[in-house]
């Protein structure tokens, strides 16, 4: 399985048949904030901070009651909506839960979730920005099923950010489930704030060099086992959902971040830790905020040209020296610490 995952990580930056899948939500109640009179939504009741809407122009309804153990009872009633694209119909009923947010932190959500019967998928959607039109959610593996699904077994979920906060601001934690009719549960536990660290690179502009307008994204080797468990650093933007086509037509989704385009005089890429569990086949990605010195050849950047109007890969960097992350954050002289493998 180690193999397996080196290649996974390899192959997610440089296939060319790669294709992020859309994760644009869009939004329930807004998240307008507190109950109207501008208190904050962590002074509210739990009662307080939990909403829900529906579209009356479709044929689905929700409605919600939160208990004294503060469980929230959410159901879905009416027809459900299941046409396709799923993107176009899932947000159209949905059960949101406030909170504050801060620019450029990344959130930890963590929540009980279970079903009265049916497993359920859903989208959970943690920000909303009607104006720009930005939404950070867990998205969609195809046209017809979102990725998040709950089933009937009472379970704890953790869900991290795949970027940071774009604005501050009162947002909500939505459950979008106008797709299938029914009755679950949430139980929000916690919200947690994170700082993720960032690669700064600067002084390319000589050989070898990268080139203006072009992508760019790294990693570094599989290290740090721990059992079962791999470990590594991914370098690039928010990270979205992926899904990869082997020349035997198996299609599998993974997430990853995404390339960062090269502008000016240095790029900044987010730190991302990334880990597998051999014995589970889980995979996670935090934030990543920690120290760690990465041994020379061991970290590798990516990057992609525009050929008419798809990017191919174009070249494969390591690095010369021992590069070192404090707090996540790390800086390489591309001229000097870089070499084109």
């Amino acid at each position: 399985m180690k193999n397996t995952l080196k290649l996974l990580v390899l192959a997610a930056g440089v296939l060319l048949t790669l294709a992020a899948l859309l994760l644009t939500g869009c939004p329930t109640d807004g998240g307008d904030g507190g109950d109207g009179d501008g208190t904050p939504p962590e002074k509210l009741t739990t009662e307080q901070r939990w909403g829900s809407w529906y579209d009356n122009t479709t044929s689905v309804t929700i409605a919600h009651s939160v208990g004294d153990d503060d469980v929230c009872t959410i159901t879905v009633g009416g027809t459900a909506l299941t046409n396709t694209p799923v993107w176009d119909y899932l947000w159209r009923a949905g059960a949101s839960y406030k909170y504050t947010a801060v620019k450029d932190k990344i959130y930890t959500y963590s929540f009980e979730a279970w079903t009265d019967g049916a497993d359920r998928t859903l989208n959970v959607q943690w920000y909303e920005d009607n104006d720009t039109r930005t939404y950070h959610n867990t998205g969609y593996e195809s046209t017809t099923l979102p990725v998040f699904k709950i089933t009937s077994e009472r379970k704890t979920y953790i869900i991290t950010g795949r970027g940071p906060i774009p604005k501050s601001g009162v947002q909500i934690l939505s459950f979008q489930c106008a797709n299938q009719t029914g009755t679950f549960y949430v139980k929000i536990l916690e919200i947690k704030e994170y700082e993720i660290g960032k690669l700064t690179i600067t002084n390319f502009s000589g050989s070898p060099g990268l080139t203006q307008n072009n992508l760019i994204w790294g990693r570094t080797d599989t290290g740090d086992d721990d059992g079962d468990v791999n470990m590594f650093l991914w370098f690039g933007g928010d990270i979205t959902v992926y899904t990869m086509i082997d020349y035997d037509n198996n299609e599998t989704i993974f997430l990853a971040p995404i390339d960062i385009q090269i502008t000016g005089s240095s790029v900044t890429l987010l730190v991302w830790e990334a880990s597998y569990d051999e014995e589970t086949g889980e995979s996670t990605i935090v934030p990543f905020a920690g120290n760690v010195t990465v041994p020379a050849g061991d970290l590798h950047l990516d990057s992609f040209e525009l050929v008419g109007d798809v990017y191919q890969y174009n070249a494969h960097y390591k690095n010369k020296v021992p590069i070192t992350f404090r707090n996540g954050n790390a800086t390489i002289n591309f001229g000097t610490q870089m070499e084109e493998e």
